[in-house]
């Protein structure tokens, strides 16, 4: 497989993501989080 963690950091580096890809990853971040805090917000007020 890989030979040494320089040859796996390489060999990860040469995967290009194109910018529909990282504004979609960061669109899932960002509503995953935004769900969270609405739970952990609304979780005393249903308790």
């Amino acid at each position: 497989m890989f030979d040494t963690l320089n040859d796996q950091i390489r060999a990860g580096e040469k995967e290009t993501t194109t910018s529909k890809e990282k504004i979609l990853r960061w669109a899932m971040v960002l509503l995953v989080t935004a769900l969270m805090f609405l739970g952990f917000y609304l979780l005393p007020t249903l308790g």
